[in-house]
């Protein structure tokens, strides 16, 4: 039998073997393997109920923390390909980005509220903006913070032989310092 080697794998075998060990720490976040774990379950609920369908790109523009590392895995168990923005790219790029991947989804820091909206206008794609902390204060922001959505959402956990180890999990692109940013996807398979 050929068992799929993914992300999802991997954090499915800690959480069995180390459900009560340390697995992530984040300023004053503390996350065993099993809590992890069921946030990652409960963040591709949260994508699945809100209408990620598999393929879909989900966009986040975060610092590096608990959350993004979530994404690695949550955006894959629902089905999607994460799309991690670079955030020190101005606000063209980051539309070209976008726009050029088919993003549906975007997740984003608070404080970068303004420079979103400052190109929102211009993405043909995305559908849905969520914001990790603070209550949302434009109208085009879900009412719902990331925190809330986790709480609020069912864990999904896709069957692991359904993977495809060879399936696009994730698109970085470049910054495009010779001319637009370049898309470069990766695989499952680590």
């Amino acid at each position: 039998m050929n068992l799929p080697l993914t992300p999802v794998r991997f954090l499915r075998y800690s959480e069995q073997q180390f459900p009560r060990k340390t697995a992530v720490v984040c300023q004053e976040h503390r996350f065993t393997y099993a809590e992890f774990g069921d946030r990652v379950g409960r963040l591709a609920g949260a994508l699945r109920t809100a209408g990620v369908k598999p393929g879909d790109r989900v966009a986040f523009l975060s610092l590096n923390c608990h959350r993004l590392l979530e994404a690695y895995y949550g955006v894959l168990e629902a089905g999607g390909i994460l799309l991690p923005l670079n955030i020190r790219l101005a606000a063209p790029e980051l539309a070209y980005i976008l726009n050029h991947s088919g993003a549906a989804v975007l997740f984003l820091e608070q404080e970068f509220v303004g420079l979103v909206d400052s190109f929102r206008r211009d993405l043909r794609t995305v559908r849905s903006f969520y914001q990790f902390a603070g209550m949302p204060q434009e109208n085009w922001l879900s009412g719902q913070t990331y925190e809330q959505m986790l709480a609020s959402a069912a864990p999904f956990r896709e069957e692991l032989m359904a993977f495809d180890e060879n399936s696009v999990a994730e698109i970085f692109y470049t910054s495009g310092t010779s001319a637009s940013p370049k898309g470069v996807m990766f695989i499952c398979m680590p």
